[in-house]
Order: C-alpha cells, then sequence, then structure tokens
C-alpha cells in the first residue's frame, strides 16, 4: 500500500512540474493585446487585455494570455442561423447589446446582440452561439499597477451592478498578437576598400643610335693540304741459310742427313 501511494504521489508531482514548466514557456511568449474595454456605467478600462469573456465557454472569450485562452481565442456568432467563427487575432472592436429580458422581480440581462468589426474592416452581426452570457475581464495596466478582473454572471441572478457589464472593446490601435520576433542584429559597416595605386613607369630618354659597324666580308680559309707521304721501297730480305748436317746412326750405321734453314726475324 506504501509503495502505491508513493507512486501516486510521484505522478502528481510530475503533472505539477510539467505544468510549471508549460506556464514559464508559455508566459516567456507572451505579447501584450493592448485595448480599451468600456463598461455599461461609461467606466473605461486600459492596459494589456489578458481576457475578455462574453461566455464561459472557449468560443465566447479572446485575450492575450495564453494559458486562458488558446491562439488568441475566438468569438463564434450565430448569424442568421449559421454559425461564424471570428479569430481572436483579427478582433479590431466588439461592441455589445444588453438587455434585461426579465420582470422587475427578476432581472434577466441578456446579449441581443454582438457587432464585430475585424482588422481588415469587414463587420459581422450577430447573437451568440452560446447558452451561458457573463461578463468577464481581466486587464493589467502596466506601470506597476494591480490587475483588474471583474466577472459578472447574470443568469445566477445575483445582486450585481448592471453598469459593470462590458459593451465595447476597441483594439482598433494595437497589432495583432504574434509571437516576438528576434531581435535585429546589427551588422557593422564594411570599411571601404582602398584602390591599390599603380605607379606608371617614367620614361626613359632616348639615346644616341652608335654608328653601324661596317659589314666585314667573310675570311675564305686557304685549300688544305694533304701531308706529304714519304714512300721507300722494302729493304731487301736476306735469302735463308741452309745448314746441311750427315751423322752415321751408331745402331745401323747408315748416314743420316739434317738439313736446317735459319731465317733472320
Amino acid at each position: 500500500m506504501q509503495r502505491k501511494t508513493g507512486v501516486i504521489i510521484l505522478g502528481i508531482i510530475v503533472a505539477l512540474a510539467g505544468h510549471v514548466a508549460l506556464s514559464s514557456a508559455q508566459e516567456a511568449k507572451h505579447v501584450p493585446l493592448m485595448g480599451t474595454v468600456t463598461l455599461k456605467g461609461g467606466k473605461t478600462l486600459q492596459g494589456d487585455l489578458l481576457l475578455v469573456a462574453f461566455g464561459v465557454t472557449e468560443a465566447a472569450r479572446f485575450g492575450s494570455d495564453k494559458v486562458e485562452v488558446d491562439e488568441g481565442g475566438k468569438l463564434e456568432l450565430d448569424v442568421n442561423g449559421e454559425k461564424k467563427t471570428i479569430p481572436g487575432p483579427d478582433i479590431a472592436t466588439v461592441e455589445a447589446e444588453w438587455t434585461d429580458v426579465g420582470t422587475e422581480e427578476k432581472s434577466d440581462w441578456q446579449i441581443v446582440s454582438l457587432t464585430v468589426t475585424t482588422r481588415d474592416g469587414q463587420t459581422v452581426t450577430g447573437k451568440p452561439s452560446w447558452f451561458m452570457p457573463m461578463s468577464g475581464l481581466r486587464v493589467d495596466p502596466g506601470e506597476g499597477e494591480d490587475r483588474i478582473e471583474l466577472e459578472v454572471y447574470p443568469l445566477f441572478r445575483t445582486e450585481f451592478d448592471p453598469d459593470s457589464l462590458i459593451v465595447k472593446v476597441d483594439l482598433s490601435g494595437a497589432a495583432p498578437a504574434e509571437a516576438e520576433k528576434p531581435t535585429p542584429v546589427e551588422t557593422p559597416p564594411v570599411p571601404p576598400i582602398p584602390t591599390p595605386t599603380v605607379e606608371t613607369p617614367e620614361e626613359e630618354a632616348p639615346t644616341e643610335e652608335e654608328p653601324a659597324l661596317e659589314a666585314v666580308p667573310p675570311v675564305t680559309p686557304p685549300p688544305a693540304v694533304a701531308p706529304a707521304v714519304e714512300t721507300r721501297e722494302p729493304a731487301p730480305q736476306p735469302k735463308p741459310a741452309t745448314l746441311s748436317l750427315t751423322i752415321i746412326c751408331p745402331h745401323c750405321g747408315e748416314k743420316i742427313t739434317i738439313n736446317i734453314d735459319a731465317h733472320a726475324a
């Protein structure tokens, strides 16, 4: 049981942390919707219109509070039986006609007509498409002043001052709520590029022309003389000398003649 209880508590903590993170992110992207609200008694309220509600449904509210209003809100009117939706960022002015349709004993204030003028100049007049009318307002006057909150529910028939009902909302002087644009970064000016200077060389003074050299005729070399070759007759070769020897063989006793030719080297 303790483990189950711990899981539930952890889930609640995670959900709260996610809600806080979402609220912080939405507040960081807040874009004010400056306007003027006029009440039935003639009082006017000016500042950032965080919430303007003519009913308890999402189809009857607009403003700059991204937590209370999704994408600027909207107004859905019944125009001759057809539903007409005007996105909150397109609204320039809204005029509400309130009428007490009750009795002398019990008052019953209802919105019998709503006239919406868009930023492009179109006018749409119709009746609320929602059932329960209200007069809800949350304004941030700025300059350190406290927020102004107003909630009136005529259908509950509680005692209230009809002069606190919203009869007009003027946003014509305010720009439509858009996402914040990044601050442009100033680009430093680029210094001018110096133009390079080209030095022109000075012209050289003309020099005196040297006298042309006279052409020298080519020198013809003398014809080559072949060297004299001395011819000599070969010296007479001596005739070879012949030496003749006769010996007697000691074994057989026969004579043996040996001739030897001698040549000069």
